[in-house]
């Protein structure tokens, strides 16, 4: 109509049409499917390259070479494990997409497997021979030899190879059960000191003593039980003393000089105490003069105090030792009192 020079169309109704998309046809190939033990139960694994417009997947498997498909899991994602197996059986699958308009037509053919048997307790690992991480660590570490193992055990005793060393610790019953029915003891004290996750091939014990001779094992285990590895040994070592401080401090006026050490944690140890000796030189570079008692052959002090060497700039070494192995500390001094002047070890 017209009217005021303005000219109006008539209304016409508008019909919205919903845009809705059917994906393509997935691509599920031999390649693409793999399983695993996961204890005794079997894990078979599908994935495949996302389709453009799919919202989801639809997985349908087959125990009758893809005849009637029993079976079906919706994803949201473009991988799939199917849990639900039984071992020594064999699986087909084909896989729809699924977008707004509907799923696509099913992967053609369908890919098959046979699943694993997966029953049994699993191989026992290979431990190899342990090895000293500094200073007195046990690392360990074995080859997985199982395909079904929940997870993995490590072992851990005190060999203890004498009657004494098994009265100190109250293990006579052990020791008899050695003798008289051929009982390994050690075996038998072994304690469970970490369980390890499936696949795990390696171990770092880092709660051992010093001096102290160990054997281990190592259990591969599920549902149905363990199995354990030949046992290792090893003897963990002495460290030497650890790392200290020195300080001197001259004494002009009685023409002597004061040697204070400051030892660090670990160097008392078991198996022997750490002697102190003290020594004097001109520099760092000469030939060290060893200080006469009180300033050798200590064992319980942390000074002593000697006669002033007749130089001047001298620098002091304290040597700590024990059957480990030894550590220095340097302190110079110029013996201008009350002055002294520290050197932090090598």
């Amino acid at each position: 109509s017209q009217g005021n020079g303005i000219t109006r169309s008539d209304p016409t109704s508008v019909t919205s049409k919903s845009c809705t998309t059917i994906p393509d046809t997935p691509v599920l190939t031999q390649s693409e499917i793999s399983q695993r033990c996961g204890g005794t139960r079997t894990n078979i694994t599908l994935d495949w390259q996302p389709v453009k417009n799919a919202l989801s997947y639809v997985l349908s498997r087959s125990e009758d070479s893809g005849v009637t498909y029993n079976a079906k899991f919706s994803t949201g994602n473009d991988i799939f494990t199917d849990g639900s197996v039984i071992g020594n059986t064999e699986y087909f699958y084909k896989l729809e997409a699924v977008g707004s308009g509907g799923p696509s037509a099913p992967s053609d053919p369908p890919v098959s497997i046979k699943a694993l048997l997966c029953t049994g307790k699993p191989r026992p690992p290979d431990l190899h021979q342990p090895t000293i991480v500094y200073p007195i660590h046990v690392f360990l570490s074995w080859d997985d030899l199982s395909i079904n193992e929940r997870g993995f055990r490590v072992y851990r005793s005190e060999v203890l190879s004498s009657l004494p060393s098994l009265l100190a610790k109250n293990r006579l019953t052990m020791f008899l059960a050695n003798t008289f029915f051929g009982i390994p003891a050690s075996s038998q004290l072994a304690e469970n000191i970490k369980e390890l996750e499936e696949n795990t091939t390696f171990y770092l014990d880092n709660q051992t003593i010093e001096d102290t001779r160990y054997q281990y094992e190592i259990a591969a285990y599920n549902e149905e039980g363990e199995n354990r590895s030949n046992p290792k040994f090893i003897t963990t070592p002495i460290p030497a003393p650890s790392p200290f401080t020195l300080r001197v401090t001259c004494d002009i006026a009685n023409a002597e000089v004061k040697l204070d050490w400051f030892p660090g944690a670990g160097t008392t140890l078991k198996g022997g105490e750490v002697k102190y000796n003290a020594y004097w030189a001109d520099t760092q570079n000469d030939p060290f003069v060893p200080l006469p008692s009180p300033c050798s052959e200590i064992f319980s002090e942390t000074s002593c105090t000697t006669p002033l060497p007749q130089r001047d700039n001298l620098v002091f070494k304290v040597t700590a030792t024990n059957i480990g192995g030894s550590m220095d500390a340097f302190a110079q001094s110029s013996c201008i009192p009350p002055q002294y002047k520290e050197i932090l070890p090598n």
